[in-house]
């Protein structure tokens, strides 16, 4: 069996870090990762999950933030 390192660096980062509120981490970290692969995204992070959930913290699916990754 493979050991995996305890810590990795990545050699890529978002051009900047926000501060998040109470809510909608999956969004920030959506933008972040969006960011670091040289992707702007200039809308809020909440506009990432899908409608109906744009205004309350309600967790979303892998399946949900695979879709965002592929369509962008």
């Amino acid at each position: 069996m493979n050991i995996l390192p305890q810590k990795v660096v990545l050699p890529i980062h978002p051009k900047k870090y926000y501060k998040q509120g109470f809510s909608f981490c999956g969004g920030y970290s959506a933008k972040a990762i969006l960011e670091a692969y040289g992707i702007d995204y200039p809308k809020h992070p909440q506009t990432l999950y899908p409608k109906g959930q744009q205004y309350i913290a309600l967790a979303s699916t892998p399946k949900h933030w695979k879709k965002i990754f592929l369509c962008l």
